[in-house]
């Protein structure tokens, strides 16, 4: 969710369906795990082949964000700059 805010800023939502939809993957059935895999793995290739990018390293330079990394007793999470917009409701 985190990248495609970064990747698609456009979107009115950054919901599994919502970007898979805006990406014309049609076979998502939402909340069935093999299908919602398959959805963040094709939201992935669609955000590296935006970049023109082959791994997740060059992504992370172009759109600056450091990856997640876990040690034997502790993790570090992933880290973007994105901040999550807010609508105002009259």
């Amino acid at each position: 969710m985190l990248l495609s805010r970064r990747a698609f800023p456009e979107l009115m939502n950054h919901r599994l369906p919502t970007v898979c939809q805006y990406l014309n993957y049609d076979n998502l059935t939402h909340h069935d795990a093999e299908s919602d895999a398959e959805g963040c793995a094709n939201i992935m290739l669609g955000i590296c082949k935006q970049y023109r990018v082959d791994t997740f390293d060059e992504l992370a330079n172009h759109i600056d964000f450091s990856k997640g990394m876990i040690f034997p007793n502790s993790y570090k999470p992933f880290s973007s700059c994105v901040k999550k917009k807010r609508d105002k409701k009259i």
